[in-house]
């Protein structure tokens, strides 16, 4: 059959015809190669007709090529029973087809051998002659058809439709009326698919028809696949969109440094989960401004932002303040009122402080995360609620666990996703940015127009802080209405801020120069008494009042009180 393929091939001008003997000489051609290489002759080497064409291509593995010709034509090579004495080579410019599918048909009575791009397609590809012959098809299709096991080459799909094997469809169609069809087909193992079909003519005469097939499940998964992936990108653009509009509305955009570069990403990361999110820093990091942004970053959150602070609240008033009360469950309770995870509903509930919560409440608060649903106090009704719970602390929680202060359990459950908010003195490089902005703010809200100095800039970047961003708000505002002049300068600064370039900090060596504590020319008693005073006043700002620093260094808070007055520690507003 194939050397009858090659004789009307030979005779019907579809393709050029080259014959060449073992060393390369032309042996015969037909008028289409004439057409196109007007200088063809027998005896001539091809390589001499065509300057383009490699000798080794007559004798490599290599059967389909497509040549580039010059910087416009190219063409499409065939090269048929390839022997030591002789080798026979199609031609055709590749731009005489007006798409591929045409090239995937016969012309005329001749078959394109073309399988291997056929293979290559995504689809399931058949090609039939304009009677419905099958003469081409792809693996795609025998599978998708489920005919992998039976013969369908030069079958008609008539035949085939009679045994039970092909379903009545779009080519039988075009062979009717002779336009392109579309139909939705199942074949006989169950598979669905969409078929398009497209006719080829020659000479008025319907040729080849050449049939798309499309798995419709296949076309449900891409789509349901694609819609996933726009929502889940148009998600995540709006809450991009909403991050950036929290942040300016916030004003905590203020930063140029990696650590805060880093807990601006996980905040977009897990701005739309409802998960418990763990805040942790020391006091004054600004870890209320956090959850904040987090709840204002999310793509759609119906409910409010709660605030209670745990420490803030008598330990007899939190569970009420939380969960709300029945009307006569404790003297006094003459109404029921909500608490505070009622009023978030959807929303958010920012549990700051949590390491002072009451050990007894923190069973109830750990029901609440996993079962989403609790009780007023007097209550019997269960209260369904989806508030995400942000906790924060500038404690040591695992300390607290260690010591029986903390639930463990609840801390593995708050823990889920921790963000660390880190101390203004691991992000110096932020400070200039945000002292400026501070200033302007100011100067806006006192219709004053004062800037800092260079100088005065660069001791602000050498103090340690340690009431981070909050001593530092305090201080622009103390600058601000105290300053004399429009230009803050070192002078103008507090002499421990002033002196930071020089200052020995006894309770780390970040800040140390080595040699200056021997070089101070004081006593011992006076090196201790300072000592002293930065460790108390160190462990106030970090615990946040007198009271818990006096726990946590395990002393008295009247020898506290003593301490400070007789070093003159003064306590930061916190």
């Amino acid at each position: 059959m194939y050397d009858d393929n090659l004789i009307n091939i030979r005779t019907d001008d579809s393709w050029a015809f080259i014959e060449v003997d073992g060393q390369g000489r032309i042996t015969d051609f037909n008028d289409k190669a004439v057409s196109y290489f007007k200088s063809i002759k027998a005896g001539e080497m091809l390589t001499g007709l065509l300057p383009w064409f490699s000798a080794g291509w007559l004798k490599d593995n290599i059967y389909k090529r497509i040549a580039k010709t010059s910087l416009e034509d190219r063409f499409l090579l065939q090269f048929v029973k390839k022997g030591e004495d002789s080798v026979k080579v199609l031609l055709n410019d590749i731009f005489e087809y007006k798409d591929v599918m045409q090239a995937w048909c016969e012309i005329g009575e001749s078959l394109i051998k073309l399988q291997s791009f056929i293979d290559c397609y995504d689809d399931s590809v058949m090609i039939t002659n304009g009677k419905g012959i099958i003469r081409a098809f792809n693996q795609n299709f025998k599978r998708v058809s489920g005919l992998e096991n039976v013969e369908i080459m030069n079958r008609s799909i008539y035949e085939l439709e009679s045994e039970g094997l092909f379903p009545y469809c779009s080519v039988m169609e075009v062979i009717k009326i002779g336009e392109e069809r579309d139909s939705v087909v199942r074949f006989a193992n169950g598979t669905e698919v969409i078929m398009t079909s497209k006719p080829l003519f020659h000479d008025g005469r319907l040729i080849r028809i050449t049939s798309n097939i499309r798995n419709v499940n296949e076309l449900n998964r891409r789509y349901e696949e694609l819609s996933e992936n726009r929502i889940r990108n148009k998600k995540k653009y709006i809450t991009k969109l909403k991050l950036n509009e929290a942040v300016e509305k916030l004003n905590i955009g203020l930063y140029s440094s990696e650590r805060m570069e880093s807990v601006m990403d996980v905040i977009e990361t897990v701005a739309d989960y409802d998960l418990p999110l763990l805040l942790t820093g020391e006091s004054g990091t600004g870890k209320s401004m956090i959850a904040k942004c987090i709840y204002l970053s999310k793509s759609s959150c119906r409910g409010s932002f709660v605030h209670i602070n745990c420490s803030a609240i008598p330990e007899n008033l939190i569970e009420s303040e939380l969960f709300g009360f029945e009307k006569g469950s404790f003297t006094g309770a003459d109404k029921p009122k909500k608490g505070l995870f009622e009023e978030a509903k959807d929303g958010v509930i920012f549990l700051d402080e949590i390491g002072d919560m009451p050990v007894q409440l923190q069973a109830k608060l750990l029901n609440v995360l996993q079962e989403k649903r609790f009780y007023r106090v007097g209550g019997t009704k269960p209260i369904e609620t989806n508030a995400q719970v942000i906790a924060a602390t500038n404690r040591d929680l695992k300390d607290l666990v260690a010591k029986g202060l903390f639930r463990e359990d609840l801390y593995f459950r708050l823990n889920v996703i921790p963000i660390e908010i880190p101390a203004l003195r691991d992000r110096k490089e932020d400070i200039p940015i945000l002292a400026k902005n501070m200033v302007d703010e100011l100067n806006a809200t006192y219709g004053c127009n004062k800037i800092i100095d260079t100088e005065a800039m660069n001791l602000l970047r050498e103090y340690e802080w340690p009431g981070n961003i909050r001593e530092l708000r305090n201080l622009m505002e103390r600058l601000i209405l105290l300053s004399k002049n429009s230009l803050i300068t070192a002078k103008d600064l507090p002499e421990d801020i002033a002196s930071a370039s020089g200052r020995r900090s006894y309770l780390g060596s970040n800040t140390v120069r080595e040699g200056d504590i021997f070089d101070s020319g004081k006593s011992f008693k006076e090196i201790m008494c300072e000592v002293e005073a930065e460790l108390i006043e160190h462990a106030i700002e970090k615990y946040g009042s007198i009271r818990k620093a006096a726990a946590e260094l395990s002393i008295n808070e009247s020898t506290i009180t003593r301490k400070k007055k007789r070093s003159r520690v003064s306590q930061p507003n916190v």
